[in-house]
């Protein structure tokens, strides 16, 4: 099932439960997703699944958020700090 029909069916429940769901989206470019692969592999002390090899087969897989009601979407490029800031500040204003 695609993310944008999972996204559906999942606000829908959630709907029907008297819960408010906010999506949110983490975006980085290209280029700073597969600097970060990089150093994943070379950090013996970090753990993930994520690997450079999967990264063009996993880009092409992306299906675009635009259509998402009410997205927040913060780019995480700079440092951490700001990109949770920026998360709280959005998810501290009002929503329909």
């Amino acid at each position: 099932m695609r993310f944008l029909r999972r996204n559906e069916i999942v606000r829908d429940e959630c709907g029907n439960a008297g819960v408010r769901l906010q999506m949110i989206e983490l975006d980085a470019s290209d280029e700073e997703i597969a600097h970060r692969l990089r150093q994943r592999d070379a950090d013996s002390h970090e753990v993930s699944d994520a690997r450079i090899e999967d990264f063009a087969k996993l880009s092409a897989a992306y299906e675009s958020t635009a259509q998402i009601p009410g997205l927040i979407k913060v780019s995480t490029t700079g440092e951490l700090s700001g990109s949770v800031r920026e998360v709280l500040q959005q998810l501290a204003k009002p929503r329909p």
